[in-house]
């Protein structure tokens, strides 16, 4: 009787543990960056002066590191342009989500916003990007509407024919059930991994 209590206990406290909300804030601006916590527990994170320390003691220990490679929007912006890159980027993340679209029921959105700045000195080309670059991210955002909750959602694309200069930011703030969470990762892992592998990328 006993073992059987000590197994169901452990089972309901295993049970507990994946269905605790873990929560995540993602964007991209320059570079991509990121801050995980699960039941208060910073896992994760990207932010500058924890990275900066980090390479610092990397760089003590390891005087003679290899160079840093491209981020992956570096790498496609080499190979397709800013642009090009942004389309690319947009793809994958529709891509990914329809992998996992019986799954965004279970994942709620705090906020989510992107922003995107088409410029370019030949007005007509200008035009063909924002109609490309909006074909491929109302799209993604139409799939978000398949998540349990989206408290806030903010879509700013913008065309500028006099030639500014180009811009590309996301952020989003999320919050899934750890269990929820793990058969999503594995879906969309293989989706980049896909991905990745298509496009000869290594980083």
């Amino acid at each position: 009787m006993i073992p059987l209590i000590i197994i169901s206990a452990v089972l309901i406290l295993v049970g507990s543990v994946l269905f605790l909300p873990l929560k995540a804030n993602l964007g991209f601006k320059d570079d991509f960056w990121a801050k995980i916590t699960f039941a208060g527990i910073t896992l994760f994170s990207t932010d500058k002066e924890e990275k900066e320390q980090k390479s610092a003691e990397e760089s003590q220990e390891q005087p003679k590191a290899e160079a840093k490679k491209d981020n992956i929007f570096d790498f496609l912006k080499q190979k397709y342009g800013f642009f090009g890159a942004v389309k690319k980027l947009l793809l994958l993340l529709r891509e990914m989500l329809s992998h996992i679209k019986g799954l965004l029921r279970h994942i709620k959105i705090k906020k989510a916003e992107i922003d995107i700045n088409i410029s370019g000195g030949d007005a007509a080309q200008t035009a063909i990007e924002y109609g490309a670059i909006c074909s491929a991210a109302y799209p993604l955002f139409g799939l978000l509407e398949a998540c349990r909750v989206v408290k806030f959602k903010r879509i700013n694309i913008k065309s500028d024919f006099d030639g500014g200069e180009p811009l590309f930011e996301f952020s989003t703030e999320v919050s899934v059930a750890l269990v929820f969470l793990i058969i999503s990762a594995i879906k969309i892992y293989k989706e980049y991994k896909k991905f990745i592998t298509k496009e000869n990328y290594d980083g």
